[in-house]
């Protein structure tokens, strides 16, 4: 059986699981809307049993031959107690008991992990850190820098010219009311723009802006990588970030052979960062250096399965089915 973790509302998922319905193999797809309780997790010298129940479903862990952490989380089920003898006496030992949870919790993933594609706390992953990895492993990366000062901010814009961007480094934002919604995606940093600011503010992260031949992204599943080609800098909507899609007159997305010397470095940092999967976006200059932005642990890879036939659904649905093999 196969165990699926994704939130309801992820059309990928559900296509990789139209490829497992047509292998005929047998799968449980569980959410955040399902809170897991764990039966028993054991430890003895023959080895580690888990077993565990998430709404009407139950699971063992011998039963279970591949995961696939897409989206959501795991949500253990809570357990606190009230008015024992007083508010903050009752915070204390609540306190303790998420503490322990959370503990169950890393333990759980570290089970689960054994088996899977990803897992909650890859999803977790920290752009700065990545950033620095990328040195330790030859990786080039525009210069960057994290900064509340107005001063240093300067210093960088004139550095390099004027030409920097300001992108996020957290996951990103996507808030949606009755008027619209909001999302982050990279700005050029402009002159008028520092002015406006105060002497200190809170960090943001501004890099140096390359000029790119093409764009990269690539997707990584369990040692393979499947990359395509982005020729957005022919567009203006699209040159400096190619989330701004053009609907009327789309980028051209080819395949592309990654060379082998940059999957090896690449393969080396998702190690590192402990990814079995995940959608990494790079950029080739003018002069051919590949230079790495960032990777999604849970990246949409549609828009490199379409283009260029890769089908990576049906990939997908096959190395689970096979458990991971």
């Amino acid at each position: 059986m196969i165990l699926i973790i994704s939130s309801n509302d992820d059309i990928s998922t559900n296509e990789v699981i139209d490829w497992i319905d047509y292998y005929g193999a047998a799968y449980k797809r569980i959410s955040a809307d399902h809170p897991i309780l764990v039966h028993q997790l054991s430890y003895s010298e023959q080895g580690i049993d888990l077993s565990f129940s998430a709404g009407d479903h139950y699971f063992k862990w011998d039963d279970i031959q591949a995961v696939w952490y897409r989206r959501s989380y795991v949500h253990l089920t809570e357990f606190n107690i009230r008015y024992v003898t007083s508010e903050p006496f009752d915070r204390a030992i609540n306190h303790q008991l998420f503490l322990e949870s959370k503990l169950l919790h890393e333990a759980f993933w570290n089970i689960l992990g054994r088996k899977s594609i990803n897992t909650e706390q890859g999803n977790q992953l920290n752009k700065l850190v990545v950033l620095e990895r990328c040195r330790h492993y030859g990786i080039s990366i525009p210069e960057s820098l994290v900064t509340s000062s107005k001063k240093d901010l300067i210093h960088f814009f004139d550095k390099h010219r004027g030409n920097i961007i300001t992108k996020n480094f957290s996951p990103g934002i996507f808030i949606r009311n009755d008027h619209g919604f909001l999302s982050s995606q990279t700005q050029m940093v402009t002159k008028e723009m520092i002015e406006s600011m105060d002497d200190f503010f809170h960090p943001v992260l501004v890099q140096q802006n390359i000029s790119k031949a093409f764009e990269l992204r690539i997707f990584f599943l369990l040692g393979e990588f499947y990359a395509s080609a982005i020729f957005s800098q022919n567009d203006k909507k699209t040159q400096l970030d190619f989330r701004n899609y053009n609907w009327e007159k789309p980028n051209r997305t080819p395949t592309f052979q990654l060379p082998y010397e940059v999957q090896h470095k690449l393969a080396k940092l998702m190690n590192h960062i402990d990814l079995n999967s995940g959608s990494i976006d790079m950029l080739v200059d003018k002069s051919g250096n590949y230079f790495f932005l960032e990777v999604n642990p849970v990246g949409q890879f549609k828009q490199v399965s379409a283009p260029c036939n890769y089908n990576l659904e049906k990939i997908i649905a096959e190395k689970l089915i096979n458990g991971l093999l």
